[in-house]
C-alpha cells in the first residue's frame, strides 16, 4: 500500500505507474491521467506523448530515457537489454568478447579521467588508482547517474564536457563514501579539528 502524492489516497502498489527513478511512482495512475488530460487541454497542439519506434505504442515522456527525445521507450530498451544479456550469457565466445570490450572501454575512460583530473585523491592524496572514483564536487551524483545511465555514463558525460575541474574530481573510495554519507570528507573534518586545536 502507498499514499498518492497528489490526491493523498492510500492505494495498492499496482495503482502506481513506474517512474524514471522509482519502481512505483509518486502519483497514482488516475492522477497521472488527470494531469496529462489537463495539460493537453491547457496546451493545445502540443502533445506530451510520444510514439515508441519499436513497439509503436503512444506513451508519456516519462516512459522514454531523459537524454533522448524519441526512439525506443524504456520498456522496449529493458526488454532488448534482457534478451541481449541472455544471448551473450548463452554463448561463451560472445561472453568473453563482451567482457573484454567492457573492461577495455572502462579502462580507457578511467585513463582519460586520470590524465585530466589527476592521478591521486584530491582530498587525502592517496595515489592508488584502483581505488579512485569520479566525484561530483557540488553533489548530485546519484541524480546524474540516473540521467546518463550508470557509472560509465557519468565518465562519458564528463568526457563530452571536456572534464571540467570545477565540476568533477578524483576521490579515493574512503573520501567519496565519507562525503556521500556526511556531506564532507572525514579528512576535511580531521584537518579542521587540527586547525582548531592548534589555534
Amino acid at each position: 500500500m502507498k499514499t498518492c502524492g497528489r490526491c493523498k489516497i492510500i492505494k495498492d502498489l499496482e495503482g502506481f505507474p513506474p517512474s524514471a527513478r522509482l519502481r512505483n511512482g509518486a502519483w497514482c495512475r488516475s492522477c497521472h491521467s488527470t494531469y496529462s488530460k489537463d495539460w493537453e487541454r491547457r496546451n493545445p497542439g502540443r502533445s506530451i506523448k510520444k510514439v515508441c519506434t519499436k513497439c509503436g505504442t503512444l506513451k508519456g515522456p516519462k516512459r522514454f530515457p531523459v537524454r533522448r527525445q524519441g526512439g525506443w521507450c524504456t520498456d522496449c530498451r529493458r526488454s532488448y537489454a534482457r534478451e541481449r544479456g541472455r544471448a551473450i550469457a548463452a554463448d561463451p565466445i560472445r561472453k568473453a568478447l563482451h567482457e573484454i570490450s567492457n573492461n577495455s572501454c572502462k579502462a580507457a575512460l578511467r585513463a582519460q579521467a586520470f590524465r585530466n583530473l589527476g592521478r591521486a585523491c584530491a582530498c587525502c592524496g592517496q595515489p592508488r588508482q584502483w581505488s579512485l572514483e569520479l566525484d561530483h564536487i557540488e553533489g548530485g551524483g546519484t541524480k546524474h547517474r540516473h540521467e546518463v545511465g550508470g557509472g560509465l555514463g557519468v565518465y562519458r558525460a564528463a568526457r563530452r564536457e571536456s572534464w571540467p575541474k570545477s565540476k568533477y574530481q578524483m576521490l579515493c573510495s574512503t573520501c567519496n563514501r565519507g562525503k556521500w554519507r556526511n556531506g564532507v570528507c572525514p579528512h576535511v573534518d580531521e584537518r579542521f579539528a587540527e586547525r582548531m586545536l592548534s589555534a
